[in-house]
């Protein structure tokens, strides 16, 4: 048996819950999007094409702007799935590797291989 205020607050829960999941999908699908195209278009230096080189022991990048490199134990985490690697500096700054940058399967494996010293002690 249903009391009128528990149908009220039943459809207050339905409504919040179906407003959290368009709002959710709309944060997702189009200000994300949007807002990495516009924090790219404003930062000059990632118009300039990057060459990475690495070892065993570090990760160089380089651009028309400058370069740098630094250990692999430097980096927090590295995280991989079949198109990119991200290359975290902290929780919420990342490199993004996408893996059509490669040459050949073998250089992403060597990527991964060196990849793999990252998070550990110096």
């Amino acid at each position: 048996m249903w009391v009128a205020g528990e149908t009220k607050l039943g459809y207050i829960v339905l409504g919040g819950s179906a407003g959290g999941m368009i709002g959710a999908l709309f944060v997702m699908q189009v200000y994300w999007p949007w807002h990495v195209r516009r924090v790219h278009r404003q930062h000059k230096v990632l118009s300039f094409p990057i060459t990475y080189l690495w070892d065993e022991s570090h990760l160089e990048a380089r651009n028309a702007r400058g370069q740098s490199r630094a250990p692999w134990t430097d980096l927090l985490k590295v995280r991989e799935n079949e198109r990119l690697f991200l290359l975290y500096v902290t929780d919420h700054l990342f490199e993004v590797v996408p893996k059509h940058w490669f040459q050949s399967k073998a250089q992403i494996d060597e990527f991964r291989r060196a990849a793999s010293r990252v998070g550990t002690t110096h």
